[in-house]
C-alpha cells in the first residue's frame, strides 16, 4: 500500500495496531489516512468467508471448539495480512488534507 500524500510504502502492520483500519498513519509523512469503505468491506469479506468455511468444515469433523476458533483466527489474520496490500486503498482524512494533523 502506498500513501496518497507522499507516495511511500505504508507497512501492513500499521493496520494491526490498536486503531486498526480507522487510524492509519503514514510512517514517512505522518499523514492521517483512512481506508475506503469499499476496499475495507472487500478485505473483510475475502478474509472472513474462507475462515468461516473452514470453521464449519472443522465443526462437521467434530473438532474441538477451541481448535476451531484458533484455526479461524489464524486463517483470518493470515488472509487479512496477505490480501491487505492488494485490496486496501488509502486516502487522506479530511483533517490531513487541510494540514490539521494532530500528530
Amino acid at each position: 500500500m502506498t500513501c496518497p500524500v507522499c507516495r511511500s510504502y505504508v507497512p501492513v502492520h500499521s493496520f494491526l495496531e490498536a486503531t486498526g483500519l480507522s487510524g492509519v498513519v503514514c510512517p514517512h509523512c505522518n499523514s492521517s489516512l483512512s481506508v475506503s469503505r469499499s476496499s475495507h468491506f472487500l478485505l473483510l469479506m475475502l478474509a472472513d468467508i474462507p475462515s468461516y468455511c473452514l470453521l464449519y468444515y472443522l465443526r462437521d469433523l467434530h473438532a474441538n471448539f477451541f481448535v476451531g476458533i484458533a484455526v479461524f483466527a489464524i486463517v483470518f489474520l493470515g488472509l487479512f495480512t496477505l490480501l491487505a496490500p492488494w485490496v486496501v486503498r488509502l486516502r487522506p482524512k479530511p483533517s490531513s488534507i487541510l494540514g490539521l494533523n494532530h500528530r
